[in-house]
């Protein structure tokens, strides 16, 4: 059963670059969906049950893409493999990467696409396109 306790993080730095939000506020969320966020939520105080974070002023924004990301596998894991660098990207905020088809063998049939796609499936950091 999937955790559903409600988690507000307050004190942070909200980032919406769709709405052009940058401003000091609160987010609130329910498992892994975001239930609410703004400058004024909780300036009436947090209600009883909810599970603070304080931010202290850090960031909190969508997750960002790469799109020209050189990942090493197939044929150079020793340099790199997808959960390697998929861990990467994630402790950096990216929760999207595009690969680039320069590995050895060049990703240019299905099959490699396949494999890739499997091996992000497997890794379960980021979506890899």
């Amino acid at each position: 059963m999937p955790d559903t306790q409600p988690i507000a993080y307050i004190n942070a730095r909200l980032l919406d670059p769709a709405s052009g939000l940058d401003a000091p506020g609160a987010l609130l969320t329910t498992g892994r969906e975001i239930t609410d966020f703004g400058p004024t939520l909780f300036n009436d105080g947090i209600p009883d049950g909810i599970e603070v974070i304080d931010c202290h002023g850090q960031a909190l924004a969508p997750g960002l893409i790469d799109i020209h990301v050189h990942l090493r596998e197939p044929g150079h894991e020793h340099k790199e493999t997808i959960a390697t660098g998929g861990r990467a990207a994630a402790a950096g905020g990216v929760t999207s990467m595009c690969c680039m088809p320069n590995t050895d063998p060049v990703v240019d049939d299905v099959a490699l696409v396949e494999f890739i796609q499997r091996r992000a499936r497997e890794a379960k950091s980021v979506k890899v396109f």
